[in-house]
């Protein structure tokens, strides 16, 4: 079979990768060797023609468009690929759903309501496959016909806990503080993943517990879209706070050494919608809590929920993300702050397992096959199975 991949740098690409090269890449790596892949990576991140990457994977050129729309339809017909998986948010397609192609869509939903320009994409689409059960449930409330729901997963051989000396050297790879209880948030500074909630929270935080010491990791671009030093100056809580300097948060950590963000962290917080939220099954996998509004995908991930205050509607796109409850997430935090830490961690070690990429991958391949027979049927005595199946 002959699928072209279009998404984001596969992690053998890019390092450190996002979270969709990470996702991609554990995908590609399940897949039979039979299998033929072409990749057309967004961003332009390939400006270098076709060329040959591993024994049965290409790398395609990214064109001049920033998800790399203007080559897709080329890259695919050159290829002769059979399927188009497409793993990112909707929001970066233009017109792609007008091409003459078939369309895996691998699908993050993190806000109810779907925008119009959403189901009109995924109404042309071959498969519809969603990362979580908030996913499907709103995209067939939407009326969209979901094939399958199949979640992201993690290494657990790259993500795995520390103890004793190992922690306190995680915190100083970081410089943090050896003593402190720490608070770790990672993402973008981006208005939809509403950084300057967590703020909010940290500073709720200090107020309902001034006597302990409990610091902030803030691992995002704090120079970015939101105006995040300014608002922590005004919150008062900058000498409590660690966060990147551009040129570090910009090179980020290699894929080898993220668990030791995650173990230098005491509790990993989320205060938007999410369509997954991988960083909490990261998190887990390390044996840190993790705690995320109720709303969305991530408490599907979470261990500990915060209740939501009021949606809002801060993005141009007009859908609705959540404002989480201060005194609730500052609530979740102390409890986690005041629990047995090692039966915790046993706690998310074993629902790190249910994540396992080593059970997730062979849905990939059962699904893809699957697909040979509306693609490429053969009616025969015994029944319909592939064109290219050698039958015994």
């Amino acid at each position: 079979m002959r699928l072209m991949f279009w998404s984001d740098p596969p992690a053998s690409l890019r390092q450190p990768p996002g979270g969709y090269g990470k996702v991609a890449q554990y995908i590609l790596d399940g897949l039979p060797d039979d299998y033929k892949v072409g990749y057309t990576p967004m961003g332009k991140a390939n400006r270098m023609g076709i060329f040959r990457w591993k024994e049965n994977l290409y790398i395609y050129p990214s064109g001049n468009h920033d998800y790399a729309e203007d080559v897709l339809c080329n890259n695919t017909f050159h290829m002769n690929a059979d399927l188009v998986f497409a793993l990112k948010d909707l929001f970066c397609v233009e017109h792609a759903n007008t091409f003459p192609l078939e369309f895996v869509w691998y699908v993050p939903v993190d806000y109810e309501d779907m925008h119009p320009h959403v189901t009109k994409v995924l109404n042309t689409a071959f498969r519809v496959i969603a990362m979580s059960e908030f996913g499907r449930k709103e995209m067939e409330r939407q009326g969209i016909k979901v094939d399958t729901m199949i979640r992201h997963g993690v290494d657990l051989n790259l993500y795995k806990p520390v103890e004793g000396l190992k922690k306190e050297d995680c915190r100083r790879f970081f410089s943090l503080d050896e003593n402190a209880f720490y608070v770790g948030f990672i993402g973008m500074n981006r208005q939809r993943k509403m950084v300057w909630r967590a703020n909010q929270v940290f500073r709720r935080l200090l107020d309902t517990a001034p006597d302990a010491n409990i610091k902030f990791v803030l691992w995002t671009d704090v120079f970015r879209e939101i105006p995040l030093l300014g608002q922590m100056a005004h919150l008062g809580i900058t000498d409590k706070v660690y966060w990147p300097g551009a040129e570090a948060y910009n090179t980020g950590i290699p894929e080898n050494m993220m668990y030791q963000f995650y173990n230098a962290c005491d509790v990993i917080i989320n205060v938007s919608g999410e369509g997954f939220w991988l960083p909490g099954v990261e998190a887990m996998a390390c044996g840190i809590p993790t705690i995320v509004v109720d709303y969305a995908a991530a408490p599907e991930v979470a261990q500990f929920t915060a209740k939501m205050e009021q949606p809002i509607w801060p993005n141009q796109a007009g859908v609705k993300q959540p404002l989480v409850d201060l005194d609730d997430m500052v609530k979740k935090i102390l409890k986690v702050y005041n629990t047995d830490w090692q039966r915790l961690r046993k706690e998310q070690l074993e629902r790190a397992k249910l994540f396992d990429w080593n059970l997730i991958t062979p849905q990939w391949v059962e699904l893809f096959e699957s697909c040979k027979l509306d693609l490429l049927p053969k009616v025969t005595k015994e029944g319909t199975v592939p064109w290219n199946k050698i039958l015994e």
